[in-house]
């Protein structure tokens, strides 16, 4: 069974793990996000065994992001940064509530962390 994971999901869960780290960051560059995103489809794919993720986040993806999270992002020509008020509390109560708990533990996992440079 495949899971799809949008660019809000990767965006949200980033920021959550950079802002309740002790080096909380308010920007994210494309780049870090892309080894975020393979980090994260490894640890679920791992936990899951068959199946695995389809990431969404090509350009149709994040222009529709750009225009329905406004609130919460900014997507900058390097990457995307957090909007001014926006905490890890208005994030995990609008992006985490839905997610399954394996996908979560593929979100919060160390090896994703890594690739965020928290761990």
């Amino acid at each position: 069974m495949f899971v799809f994971v949008e660019i809000k999901d990767l965006v949200a869960n980033a920021f959550i793990e950079y802002l309740e780290s002790n080096m909380p960051r308010r920007s994210i560059s494309f780049q870090t996000l892309r080894e975020y995103g393979i980090a994260v489809e490894k640890t679920y794919s791992k936990r899951n065994g068959a199946g695995g993720m389809i990431q969404l986040y090509g350009r149709d993806y994040l222009d529709a992001f750009e225009i329905e999270y406004r609130d919460y992002f900014l997507v900058k020509d390097d990457g995307i940064e957090l909007q001014d008020g926006v905490d890890a509390d208005d994030l995990r109560k609008r992006f985490r509530s839905l997610l399954s708990y394996d996908l979560l533990c593929a979100f919060i996992n160390p090896e994703a962390r890594r690739a965020l440079e928290i761990e």
